[in-house]
């Protein structure tokens, strides 16, 4: 990926799967007489649900919509439900059936955190920043969501798009907070301290930033490298302008943050 579109969509999409996957509500028995147990509603749905997320982290929507259909004929009014068929229709690219979906679930838990993230990252994906804002400050109020570190650097990223650049510094200070692997945070803290004239600071959280992607074996984006290379020049570090270039050209020889690199550090 060489666009900040792309990047910032890959960071968006990336957790949908996990957060939906971990925050379904565990499964709920019932027992009819002395020796008769009965699996409860809440149990079959979740049931359904956590098959068809297992078929779209494998990308077999087909195989994922039978398991969502029959948990819409237990219970049509499930924020779960929905929640899961709008992930799938953003998936399949279908934004207008994600926006419906999304919406039914909202309309059956408002107060969700992980249905809010979920569909104020949605809003973000489609360049609906300030729809996208309030529908994450709602997911931001519970202070027991698990994934509330997500939800702060979401709002990071949506304050950028709406140029509050102290709003977003903010959002990703205290995503870390909650959760230093916070990656995305990370990088656009180096980005802004280092507008900010911190560059010292804008390594240390560039380097902790390439650190965490070896770590998990990510390859940096061109933007990522390039982010190195201002910074690296900020701090008068020659070698590594030259050696994060030489991997530029390496990676993403086509991309137009090597061109740049070669119109200004050539």
């Amino acid at each position: 990926m060489t666009g900040s579109n792309n990047v910032g969509k890959q960071f968006f999409s990336t957790f949908v799967l996990a957060v939906l996957s971990a925050c379904i509500s565990g499964c709920v028995t019932t027992v009819e007489g002395p020796y008769q147990p009965k699996v409860s509603d809440d149990d079959m749905v979740t049931s359904y649900v956590e098959l068809a997320l297992g078929y779209l982290q494998k990308a077999d929507y087909d195989a994922a919509k039978r398991p969502l259909k029959r948990a819409l004929k237990v219970d049509a009014k499930s924020p779960d439900v929905h929640d899961a068929l709008a992930l799938m229709f953003q998936l399949q690219g279908e934004e207008s059936l994600a926006d419906q979906h999304f919406q039914v679930a909202q309309q059956y838990a408002p107060n969700s955190a992980r249905i809010n993230n979920n569909y104020g990252s949605f809003l973000y994906q489609e360049k609906r920043y300030s729809e996208a804002y309030k529908v994450l400050q709602v997911a931001a109020e519970d202070p027991l969501y698990a994934n509330r570190g997500q939800v702060f650097e979401n709002l990071g990223m949506c304050a950028l798009k709406l140029n509050d650049t102290q709003a977003a510094f903010d959002y990703f200070e205290r995503a870390l907070k909650h959760n230093s692997n916070q990656v995305r945070s990370m990088l656009e803290l180096a980005k802004l301290q280092n507008s900010l004239g911190k560059h010292q600071l804008a390594n240390d959280y560039y380097e902790f930033y390439m650190k965490n992607l070896r770590a998990n074996r990510v390859r940096p984006s061109a933007s990522d490298l390039l982010t190195g290379v201002k910074i690296a020049e900020k701090l008068q570090q020659n070698d590594k302008v030259k050696a994060y270039g030489v991997v530029l050209k390496k990676l993403y020889p086509n991309s137009s943050e090597y061109q740049q690199y070669q119109q200004s550090y050539n």
